[in-house]
């Protein structure tokens, strides 16, 4: 079938079967669109090629550079040992992935993102491919998006380039929040193949797509892919009736069941950590105000520095640069196409309504994150009014009207901003010219298509070239082979110490000192990471924070002593090695127990004199205990108790008793309050000698999980299966008619 879906198939315009009819429909396919979808892909190229030049890391930044990479080197690790990244005992607080959830577990796309960063020798160049060929993909997907709206080649081209290159993607999905890149990329096709599903085609590709965006792990996505599902559903009820409507039911019941296996262990966990907010925030960073709506066409004007907390000037809030072409837009196309383009704004508008909206709504925080499928819903629907109802022949006063809207605006945005005024100002009469141009040459669809596409192609060179990241740069390795070196001397648990609580890192320092989840690059077991649901007991408890910094504060606290156990928290969380960033340090010398073992410009490290278990076994037993450990390892420990004290006693585990923890074996043991709101704990009964206890972790709502996954499979593979069926079926009698004729 064409990309196009622009014309239904009928048997006879099929062009055979098998082998060459694919081959035949590819050529045709090339011959179609690839013209226009190679200028788009060209387009992105070249602006992406101009942001390399100027700062090679630029997609390597922000959670990029500090979360995202370690994860993706976590997910790859645990793959190659046979298993799913669910729990890392050894990061304590910053362990728990399956709560994160950003990690991608189920996602076959950061499976293998995961399992390439295992072995690429550059984490900067490997990044930065996997977010070009993302952005790739999610061109080539909004292309075919707009195609099946049976929009122009050139215009569909141009609406690719435009969402590929809007303020949001450059200055943070790209460079910052890889997820919502990839959920982005993912959207349109989502969306395309609902709306082919829609037509009669088959729900597997739309369920595979679907699938790919909820178990991305970030709910931002999922989100997005909500609100197509409502288009997509409007769309139905308007234009192709009830069975229509039942397809994109079971696509949303099918989307339900696999977030309840993403999701449900976080909402599980919430009241164990941060993130247990439910209130509404109509304060903090992230939001829009209702007049910045009317400016989000200007690609050099509508930056709010605070918006993200950026030190920096940033395009990001700049979203498809024609949107004033609804301004020609005849009301009389649109009464026509009414049922066409209904579904499309009310698409577009839920997502400005949403950034104007509270700050933080519970867990969800930052609205104007959702800039980016603005971008997408807005550059379709616009995109399909002007091909559909844009007027032949604009009045000079519907040019004006259009050059006085562009004007004021600008002006309004110079009121604004006072600082970069040229090139604010060259910005403005640039889009100015090129809505005159389109108004003027509205007859031809090729080269309106043309201007959009080249403009949209200019203000995504003006954005990169204006944009500084808005996401920090951390100057961490670029060589895999880097971390693989650092600490050789390490034994156990690791941690890093810093020695002010906002460190500052260089490339110098940074070959020392590591940030966030970077540490797993090393393969050694590093207590800090990054996590986004730290435990409520542990949130700054000993200095640290969510992206894995212990301040100066740590090292005292550390070594504290625990008033149950006695034990200072060293022992309990399993640390042999100690790196302590050089600075004005209380202990010049290590304690008792410890010794210097290395020391450079920028670190020292401290082991102990006889290194203890890592993090992830039996941190204390209480007196007349003993156990001995059978088998350990992330999800899980197995003891038998050899002795126990004649009214019980109790075992403390160096794990975060994060929900999902069970104990079983032939000892009736139970898991008793942690320590300190944290620690795990397990009391043992005293008929337990020589008796095993396992210690295991799942998911919270493992049960529900797996069947809700099982229940989603069934749907697919039956739904799929009858489609087949089904089609089987209708062809059956046609190629039987068409033999009879040729015997006959």
């Amino acid at each position: 079938m064409a990309l196009t879906d622009v014309r239904t198939s009928t048997p006879s315009d099929e062009p055979g079967t098998g082998v060459a009819g694919w081959r035949r429909r590819l050529a045709q396919l090339v011959r179609r669109e690839g013209g226009w979808l190679a200028a788009a892909l060209a387009a992105l190229a070249v602006v992406w090629a101009v942001v390399l030049v100027r700062d090679p890391r630029h997609f390597f930044a922000g959670d990029t550079e500090q979360a995202y990479y370690g994860w993706w080197y976590s997910v790859g690790e645990a793959l190659r040992h046979g298993r799913l990244a669910f729990l890392d005992p050894a990061q304590m607080q910053y362990g728990n992935h399956v709560v994160d959830g950003q990690l991608g577990l189920y996602n076959p796309l950061m499976a293998l993102i995961g399992l390439g960063s295992t072995v690429a020798p550059q984490l900067v160049v490997y990044a930065t491919v996997v977010k070009c060929l993302t952005a790739a993909l999610g061109l080539v997907g909004c292309y075919g998006l707009a195609r099946s709206f049976r929009v122009p080649a050139p215009m569909a081209a141009a609406a690719s380039v435009a969402v590929a290159l809007c303020g949001f993607t450059f200055s943070l999905s790209a460079a910052r929040w890889f997820d919502g890149q990839l959920g982005l990329a993912l959207l349109p096709w989502a969306w395309w193949t609902i709306r082919r599903l829609i037509r009669g085609r088959s729900p597997f590709p739309a369920l595979i797509f679907c699938y790919l965006i909820v178990t991305i792990g970030y709910v931002y996505p999922t989100l997005y892919l909500g609100v197509v599902g409502l288009v997509c559903l409007l769309e139905a009820a308007l234009r192709f009736g009830w069975r229509a409507v039942l397809k994109v039911v079971a696509v949303g019941a099918f989307c339900a069941l696999v977030a309840v296996l993403v999701y449900l262990p976080a909402l599980k966990t919430a009241s164990f950590t941060i993130r247990s907010g439910s209130g509404i925030d109509w304060q903090g960073p992230g939001r829009l105000h209702w007049w910045q709506l009317p400016l989000l066409f200007q690609p050099a004007g509508t930056t709010n520095p605070a918006l993200f907390n950026s030190a920096t000037w940033s395009p990001v809030e700049y979203v498809v640069w024609w949107l004033p072409l609804l301004l020609l837009v005849e009301l009389r196309a649109v009464r026509r196409r009414w049922r066409e383009l209904l579904p499309l704004a009310v698409g577009a508008l839920v997502w400005p309504l949403w950034s104007i909206g509270p700050g933080a709504v519970g867990p969800l925080r930052w609205p104007a994150r959702s800039l980016e499928a603005l971008t997408l819903m807005a550059a379709v629907f616009v995109i399909v009014a002007v091909a559909r109802g844009i007027t032949r022949r604009p009045s000079r006063v519907r040019i004006a009207v259009v050059a006085a809207f562009v004007v004021v605006t600008e002006l309004a945005v110079l009121l604004w901003h006072h600082e970069q005024l040229w090139p604010r100002l060259i910005t403005g009469a640039l889009l100015l010219l090129g809505l005159v141009v389109v108004a003027l040459w509205v007859r031809d669809h090729r080269r309106v298509g043309a201007v959009l596409l080249a403009g949209s192609m200019v203000f995504g060179l003006i954005t990169a070239s204006l944009a500084h990241p808005s996401a920090p740069a951390f100057a961490m390795p670029g060589e895999r082979s880097t971390y693989e070196h650092l600490i050789p001397h390490s034994r156990g648990t690791i941690i890093q110490i810093n020695g002010t609580a906002a460190p500052v890192f260089t490339a110098r320092r940074g070959r020392h000192l590591l940030r966030g989840s970077l540490w797993a690059v090393t393969g050694k077991p590093v207590l800090n990471g990054y996590t986004t649901a730290e435990p409520k007991a542990l949130n700054h408890r000993f200095a640290n924070r969510f992206n894995g910094l212990y301040g100066p504060a740590a090292l005292g606290a550390l070594m504290e002593k625990e008033p149950t156990t006695g034990k200072s928290y060293l022992d309990l969380f399993g640390i042999s090695t100690i790196i302590l960033e050089r600075g004005g340090w209380r202990w010049r010398q290590p304690p008792a127990g410890w010794h210097l073992a290395g020391r450079n410009a920028v670190t020292l490290t401290w082991i102990r004199d006889h290194p203890i278990p890592s993090a992830g076994g039996v941190a204390w037993t209480s007196p007349g205990t003993a156990v001995h450990t059978v088998a350990r390892g992330p999800l899980g420990v197995s003891l038998r108790v050899t002795h126990v004290a004649a009214g019980g006693g109790s075992v403390v585990l160096s794990r975060i008793a994060f929900p999902g923890y069970a104990v079983s074996g032939t000892a009736a043991a139970t898991l008793a309050e942690p320590i300190e709101g944290y620690l795990l704990r397990v009391d043992i009964p005293a008929d337990a000698q020589g008796k095993t206890i396992s210690v295991t972790f799942r998911p919270p709502g493992w049960h529900t999980e797996l069947a809700s996954a099982a229940l989603a499979g069934l749907l697919a593979v039956g739904w799929s299966g009858v489609w087949l069926w089904r089609r089987r079926r209708r062809r059956m009698p046609a190629a039987s008619d068409q033999t009879s004729k040729v015997a006959a």
